[in-house]
């Protein structure tokens, strides 16, 4: 089974954000769309992901002046991605 198969019973939109935005920005996107983590996408490319732990790891190490960088300085880069015909368990397998 491929990634194919998942992607074709998934609903609704991917939401994403900019590098350039700032972190509190971001953050206020996770908690309104109740999620974890964005890709961040540059054009039409993954660049990088924000996600909460990126989130935590900051503001333990910077406290709130983190909120006002931006997501570039803090995301996750770059981006390991897969296309939809990769096989579910070697997607699973990059994700542990």
């Amino acid at each position: 089974m491929t990634i194919a198969i998942i992607l074709q019973g998934r609903e609704g939109a991917v939401f994403t954000a900019s590098p350039d935005e700032l972190v509190e920005a971001v953050v206020a996107r996770l908690a309104e769309k109740r999620i974890g983590a964005l890709p961040m996408v540059e054009g039409d490319r993954v660049i990088g992901i924000f996600s909460e732990r990126d989130l935590v790891y900051r503001v333990a190490t910077e406290g709130a002046a983190a909120l006002e960088r931006p997501v570039s300085d803090v995301m996750t880069a770059p981006a390991i991605t897969i296309d939809d015909q990769t096989p579910v368990m070697s997607g699973l397998s990059l994700m542990t």
